[in-house]
């Protein structure tokens, strides 16, 4: 994906540096190699801060949340990644100084998502299967779908396809709902998860399903191919008032009151807030966030 969208200029300018920018997207895709990619990304931030004169420049390090899911949040190797990436915090605050100081700079720092511990698993697409809604082959590979369940740590969204029976549906949602730790949400409940409809948006499922705390979902049709995944110990996507799924919003910068501590601060409200941040620091004195609630805004900025 970086070969592809990352500036061509840029992509040839880190690997002059000798940076290893083709292995980044390996590295990505194995948990354990995190660190190194949060190294080649920390690495290509500092040579763009010194290189050029950037006005917004997101930086993620993924390490933390890799080892969450691995070994759980109070895991000693969470708490390593946390620390490490600190000290990757700090190089680059580090490196912006030098390149154009820190007065000139607004710092935010903040994760999408807390993390919540689990112990058991549901897997809604081995009971398509029982169903006879999805097909295997002698080796238990998928060969045909009347329905399909998408799954991303405590959430679910399930589809019925084509071919399936009228009656589907109406059989999904009772079998679901009678899976410990479950809840079903009906399309007439997706606004309320700030969800569109079924049939509003083509990638909407025609039910949700979320897990208690302590539970989540995992995709594969077949206990083998369940047994040859990774199993996380730690995961997030459960119901966004979960009080777990909080995460850390630390600003600092010439803009941005010292020593405010807010309440709860929407998603939706970052980027906003950061944008007005920036708006003020050049002297412009009119900025609101995307859903008019100018509280945060006001608490935050000068």
């Amino acid at each position: 994906m970086c070969d592809e969208f990352a500036s061509p200029r840029l992509w040839r300018e880190l690997r002059e540096r000798a940076l290893p920018v083709d292995r980044y997207g390996a590295w990505s895709a194995r948990h354990a190699l995190t660190p190194m990619q949060d190294w080649l990304t920390l690495e290509a931030a500092l040579h763009i801060v010194a290189t050029r004169a950037p006005r917004l420049l997101l930086v993620h390090f993924l390490a933390l949340d890799a080892f969450e899911h691995e070994h759980g949040i109070a895991s000693p190797e969470a708490r390593w990644a946390l620390a490490h990436v600190d000290m990757l915090l700090g190089r680059l605050v580090d490196g912006i100084d030098r390149a154009r100081g820190l007065d000139a700079t607004t710092f935010m720092v903040f994760g999408d998502h807390g993390f919540v511990d689990v112990d058991d698993a549901h897997y809604p697409n081995q009971v398509l299967h029982a169903e006879g809604l999805v097909d295997l082959d002698a080796r238990g590979k998928v060969v045909g779908r009347r329905a399909w369940v998408a799954t991303n740590g405590v959430a679910a969204h399930v589809y019925v396809l084509d071919g399936a029976p009228r009656t589907a549906l109406a059989r999904l949602r009772e079998r679901f709902a009678s899976l410990p730790g479950v809840s079903v949400i009906e399309s007439s409940g997706f606004n309320a998860l700030g969800l569109p409809a079924a049939g509003e948006d083509a990638t909407q499922g025609d039910l949700v399903l979320i897990a208690a705390p302590g539970v989540r979902f995992r995709g594969q049709a077949t206990a083998e191919a369940a047994e040859r995944a990774p199993l996380y110990r730690a995961t997030h996507g459960h119901h966004p008032d979960a009080p777990e799924l909080g995460a850390a919003l630390v600003m600092a910068g010439p803009s941005i009151r010292e020593g405010v501590v807010v309440d709860d601060v929407s998603m939706l409200d970052v980027a906003p807030t950061a944008a007005a941040s920036r708006r003020r620091a050049s002297g412009c004195r009119r900025a609101g966030p995307a859903r008019g609630d100018a509280r945060e805004l006001v608490l935050l900025c000068y």
